[in-house]
């Protein structure tokens, strides 16, 4: 079964709920993907986001000793892919964990 296949195999069985997946869960079909979004440097920034609960970016930027900017980045890329969402706290940006867990399969490794 070629890739495409192997992808809509685990999609269809998915959606017909052969698979329970929760709701708070980010899927990765292939290692690449993963790789690309959860980078080392924004795994440590999850990690601090949910041991440190930063009230703002510049808070998480100080924690993770990295340049605000950096930081901004990385989230804005997580923030895409539904892991974390900046809630408005006054006039800070508040990171907060959207996802708890990342399913990968080894189907398609």
């Amino acid at each position: 079964m070629n890739k495409a296949e192997q992808i809509k195999s685990l999609v269809k069985a998915i959606v017909d709920e052969k698979i329970d997946i929760p709701d708070d869960s980010l899927v990765f079909f292939d290692a690449e993907s993963m790789n690309e979004i959860i980078t080392p440097k924004r795994l440590e920034l999850i990690s601090l986001i949910r041991k440190k609960h930063p009230l703002s970016v510049n808070a998480l930027a100080v924690l993770s000793g990295r340049l605000k900017q950096a930081v901004v980045r990385d989230l804005k890329i997580l923030e895409k892919y539904g892991i974390v969402a900046m809630e408005r706290a006054g006039r800070f940006a508040k990171p907060v964990l959207k996802k708890k867990y990342v399913l990968f399969s080894l189907a398609m490794a």
